[in-house]
């Protein structure tokens, strides 16, 4: 993937006709095809003009696909959601189906493989940044795997959230929460305090400082990450091992 950037949208799309013909140029002298069917172009705050390569054409999309992720043109996560919150339903489904045979023990390992697993798999980039709404629709899709394993009726009045209690199964909320601390335990547990100045609550607590949330900046990994670190007890941040910190982080977030 590469990246470019400029001031006016005539000077981005004179880059991108640099780097394809560079591109090009790598490919043909290395021996290999250029797979344009994948080639894909996608602008932020302005549409790309098309490229052409050989005799194909390539335009700007509004959406592309990386790693399982959605990326949409305008920084949201809305068609992301959705597409996971349809794949979460095909896994309730298959509990409630495939696993009508099983006890709930065994269907609860289906969950954390089927449902946890999608949602764990690129969790870190999207969760600590969706909205409200949603995050509640990711809850509602997470709540069918729940009744699925309990084998309670899709639709009607149930306490889902005492029954994910009972079962120890993590909020969309405190699985953010976990996931967001733990990365930022990765991030800042081995950088050096500074001996200097007087000893304040604040440094005997490791904390950073505190970072600029407004806007764009505050929607940034590494302002998400120090907001979490800050969060943390002293006793998870001094901790040496990552099996520690998972399961202090369990007892630290739970619902």
């Amino acid at each position: 993937m590469d990246v470019v950037y400029g001031d006016t949208a005539q000077e981005c799309n004179l880059k991108l006709r640099s780097i394809v013909a560079q591109r090009s140029t790598w490919y043909r002298k290395i021996g290999l095809a250029l797979n344009v069917s994948k080639t894909e172009i996608m602008g932020f705050n302005f549409i790309p003009d098309p490229i052409t390569i050989g005799n194909c054409t390539i335009s700007a999309k509004r959406e592309i696909k990386f790693l399982g992720l959605k990326i949409q043109d305008n920084l949201k996560w809305t068609d992301h959601v959705t597409s996971l919150c349809g794949k979460i339903a095909v896994a309730a489904n298959r509990i409630r189906n495939d696993g009508r045979h099983l006890c709930v023990s065994d269907k609860r390992i289906l969950y954390f493989g089927w449902i946890n697993g999608a949602l764990l798999a690129n969790g870190l980039t999207f969760l600590p940044t969706i909205n409200a709404t949603e995050s509640k629709q990711l809850q509602t899709a997470c709540n069918n795997g729940v009744r699925a394993i309990m084998g309670l009726p899709r639709y009607g009045y149930v306490e889902v959230s005492a029954l994910r209690r009972k079962l120890n199964i993590p909020s969309i909320s405190t699985l953010s929460n976990r996931l967001t601390a733990t990365a930022a335990w990765k991030q800042f547990h081995n950088i050096p305090q500074s001996v200097s100045g007087p000893m304040t609550r604040s440094r005997e607590n490791q904390k950073m400082p505190h970072p600029d949330q407004r806007g764009h900046l505050g929607k940034m990994s590494n302002s998400i990450l120090t907001l979490a670190w800050n969060k943390l007890d002293p006793c998870i941040k001094k901790s040496e091992s990552l099996y520690t910190v998972k399961n202090k982080l369990k007892a630290f977030y739970k619902d």
